[in-house]
């Protein structure tokens, strides 16, 4: 885009959407030569949408912008070799402190990477430190960390991210965490560090979350969950639909599994993994899971028990497991 008309967008008092693709060099990014005594540039501006080719062009557009601007952010850019251009793009971002939703998607296509056929794909990393930067906005809704495109990216983000993440944006209604799309038949990707835990973590703090993407490694399941599951309390009855990530891993016990979720969701019925490699592989365990979890959610209540002689009458609904 010419610096020209990009001048002329932010002088519009009335633009409240943009949609901007920037694919140049990092020496051509669109910074604007304005006084601030001139206009205050983008101010009704509400939503924002920028493909760029280099991070550095977003960090430069949400520069110009004024603090308790923007609602929605969204960026689509190529993976990153140095993890800092993210971090610093996140600090500026973080100054817009009435944004409820942020969604990031990474591609491919980035400067320096050479994809040589057969060759395994590079990846890119987002960090818990990195994300973090965002946990000072209060009123996040929807939040959205994605690649596509044959690219992948690596995170250290596990349960206690979940949990940090989860005590900063009790109003969070989605989440998605996907890291990239399955992998060629064989080849298998690292583990996911989110396990039960972040579910129980994102149940008891983000009382309206209705849909998840994440991975999971179900490898272990610690006495809390199980706690959780049996005594579920009045959490986690937004949650209706669970999409299982590619780095989840193997589960051993498809309707212990399904009870643990039912448990913590009651009203979760849709479990798709999509993303994952184990859809497709080994007739599907999150497939099986589902199916039991779907019977679970469809059977009917149990009649209330009569207790006029007394037998049951000191345990609370809350503290009844239903086998």
């Amino acid at each position: 885009m010419e610096k020209q008309n990009l001048i002329h967008l932010a002088a519009m008092q009335n633009l409240k959407h943009m949609s901007i693709a920037i694919h140049a060099e990092l020496s051509e990014s669109p910074a604007l030569p304005i006084s601030p005594h001139d206009y205050v540039p983008f101010h009704n501006l509400e939503t924002l949408m920028l493909d760029v080719s280099h991070l550095e062009h977003a960090t430069s557009c949400l520069t110009v912008l004024e603090p308790q601007t923007l609602l929605r952010f969204r960026l689509a850019a190529p993976m990153w070799q140095d993890e800092t251009a993210l971090e610093r793009c996140f600090k500026v971002l973080a100054k817009q402190r009435r944004l409820r939703e942020i969604s990031v998607c990474v591609s491919a296509r980035a400067p320096g990477f050479i994809f040589a056929a057969g060759q395994r794909i590079p990846t890119c990393t987002m960090s818990t430190h990195t994300i973090a930067k965002l946990f000072s906005l209060p009123d996040i809704q929807i939040l959205s960390l994605s690649a596509g495109d044959r690219a992948q990216f690596e995170t250290d983000l596990g349960d206690t991210g979940i949990r940090a993440m989860a005590s900063a944006w009790p109003r969070l209604r989605s989440l998605t965490i996907v890291q990239g799309p399955p992998p060629p038949r064989g080849v298998q990707l690292p583990a996911a560090h989110t396990t039960m835990g972040s579910l129980l973590a994102l149940r008891d703090g983000c009382p309206d979350l209705s849909g998840l993407s994440i991975s999971l490694d179900t490898t272990t399941f610690d006495h809390a969950i199980l706690q959780a599951a049996v005594f579920a309390g009045v959490g986690g009855t937004a949650l209706r639909k669970l999409n299982i990530g590619a780095r989840s891993t193997p589960v051993s016990n498809h309707t212990f599994a399904a009870q643990v979720l039912h448990g913590l969701f009651p009203n979760l019925h849709s479990i798709h993994d999509g993303e994952s490699v184990a859809w497709d592989q080994q007739s599907s365990d999150w497939q099986e899971v589902g199916a039991i979890l779907r019977k679970l959610t469809q059977t009917p209540p149990l009649d209330p028990v009569d207790d006029s002689d007394g037998g049951f009458s000191d345990i609370s609904s809350e503290e009844a497991l239903e086998l």
